[in-house]
């Protein structure tokens, strides 16, 4: 991590964790007291924190969030599986991501979330209850938002994803951004809401990692309290130029004018013994490291 005391001109020397973490993803977030705590995917289990109680000037080592099972979705399409995180107006923060744990032979991926006072103790994992389980529908790449000016129990916090309405599409996947929406700190969540139409993943550019629509998805909270998916849109390219830019709704959305049912997850668990039905997403990333490291990084499963 490396800080900066003047609008980004400058930049300190670069600090590793105490125990030398590696990981991808990480999120600092600043609570009200100082305390910096980021959350990141690691190369171990699944999601992960460490945080700095002096500006950055040192940072303790990793704790562990929660282990991520995941789905890896059909059509090629790239998907790294990386967490958005946010802090709410007294300091608690919120990291989400996506994983099967709540569905059978992980054949879906839910969005997730934990949260945290502290940094270091975290909340067990909670299903975001944007369809039923056992529905079908495949929930990934994420953008988490909590409004400032709320907190708590009355927290106000958005979530942006993509989704394919059928998990299992092979080679013909509909990709669809969708919205979801709490004011009661999670207690319940509008249902997904559809904020676009029908994407073909041949409309989005190859990469040598698949179809990339590509991380570029959040939730912000502007002044008066509405909620602004942000999110990329293709369209059919034009000849062999595409047709994809970053869009969001026009006036926002509060929970009255959504108009959609709302929904819990209280009582639901994860299922015991779920595993990722695929390889490790950030297995490149894990090559690039020093040989060195690699066995501590990849999980035996995930080697073998």
């Amino acid at each position: 991590m490396s800080t900066s005391t003047d609008g980004g001109q400058t930049w300190s020397t670069p600090q590793t964790t105490a125990n030398g973490d590696y990981g991808i993803g990480g999120n600092p977030l600043v609570q009200p007291n100082g305390t910096v705590v980021v959350p990141f995917a690691d190369f171990n289990c699944g999601m992960s924190a460490f945080t700095s109680t002096n500006g950055g000037q040192s940072w303790t080592g990793a704790v562990e969030i929660a282990c991520a099972p995941s789905h890896g979705e059909d059509g090629g399409l790239r998907s790294a599986g990386l967490p958005s995180a946010a802090i709410d107006g007294a300091g608690t923060v919120y990291t989400s991501w996506s994983d099967c744990s709540f569905e059978s032979d992980c054949s879906a991926n839910d969005i997730v979330y934990s949260s945290s006072t502290d940094g270091v103790h975290w909340t067990a994992k909670v299903r975001i209850p944007l369809d039923p389980i056992g529905s079908g529908v495949d929930h990934f790449i994420n953008g988490m938002g909590v409004d400032i000016r709320t907190s708590g129990s009355t927290a106000h916090m958005g979530m942006t994803y993509y989704y394919y309405p059928v998990s299992n599409c092979g080679s013909s996947c509909d990709l669809i951004a969708g919205f979801s929406l709490t004011t009661n700190g999670g207690t319940t969540w509008t249902a997904g809401r559809r904020l676009s139409g029908n994407m073909e993943l041949s409309w989005l550019p190859q990469t040598f990692s698949g179809y990339m629509v590509a991380d570029y998805v959040a939730t912000v909270f502007p002044a008066g309290g509405r909620a602004f998916p942000i999110f990329a849109l293709a369209l059919p390219p034009v000849g062999s130029l595409f047709q994809e830019a970053i869009y969001t709704s026009s006036f926002g959305y509060t929970q009255d004018e959504m108009n959609e049912p709302l929904m819990s997850s209280a009582g639901e668990k994860p299922i015991p013994g779920i595993t990722s039905d695929h390889p490790m997403r950030e297995r490149g990333e894990v090559d690039n490291l020093p040989p060195s490291r690699r066995s501590q990084q990849v999980p035996p499963r995930e080697r073998d």
